[in-house]
């Protein structure tokens, strides 16, 4: 494993200016179709709704059935989000699009910083190239799903254990990843088994955590 001790500094390497177009060469094509293609599955207007009843103050309901019976079938993590930005921009489905593509983003930059660590600026380089070209991460960068909060919650839990580890037992970084890990399982329980490799990998001598 290639050891990054450099900090929060150090971890776009020497080429921020690179990854910076790159997001935003990634961004136009989503940013201009926000707000102008119709929901297109039955999870989206789920999420939807969940986060309109949230932001109304109705509560985490199903208010599409008969008595608005309290919801149980989506973990409540993404809606809370949505009903969050909501409180900001209003409920548009432009700005909930806009969520799911900045945190599209923001999972490339967590991957690049993650493999950074682990195997240095050529094999981040690749990892994002990879990521990116891949038809899945299109896939769900854009519509109003929970997988893109998903995807930037895991890779922060496994950056913050790798530094964690990386610094000597820091407890600063142990706490930042068992929140992100902890918010990660608030919005999609099937993180659960990839989000507890990591300390099982700890427990291991000279594991990295991320392995």
């Amino acid at each position: 494993m290639i050891e990054n001790r450099g900090g929060w500094r150090a971890i776009l390497g020497a080429t921020p200016e690179v990854l910076l177009a790159i997001l935003v060469l990634l961004a136009c094509p989503w940013l201009s179709r926000t707000g102008t293609a119709p929901v297109r599955s039955e999870d989206e207007a789920g999420y939807l709704m969940l986060g309109e009843s949230l932001h109304e103050g109705k509560g985490y309901v199903s208010s599409w059935l008969p008595g608005a019976p309290r919801h149980g079938l989506y973990p409540p993590g993404f809606p809370v989000l949505l009903a969050g930005v909501w409180r900001a921009t209003g409920p548009t489905l432009a700005a909930a699009e806009g969520t799911t593509i900045v945190l599209s983003l923001l999972s490339l930059v967590l991957a690049y910083a993650l493999f950074r660590r682990l195997s240095g600026r050529g094999g981040a380089i690749a990892c994002v190239a990879v990521m990116g070209c891949s038809p899945l991460y299109w896939r769900f960068s854009g519509p109003v799903l929970s997988e893109s909060a998903a995807l930037a919650l895991v890779l922060a839990t496994l950056l913050a254990g790798e530094a964690w580890r990386d610094r000597g037992g820091h407890r600063g970084w142990l706490v930042l990843s068992l929140v992100a890990g902890a918010i990660g399982l608030s919005v999609r329980m099937a993180n659960l088994a990839l989000l507890l490799a990591w300390p099982v990998a700890a427990a291991s001598p000279g594991g990295a955590l991320s392995r």
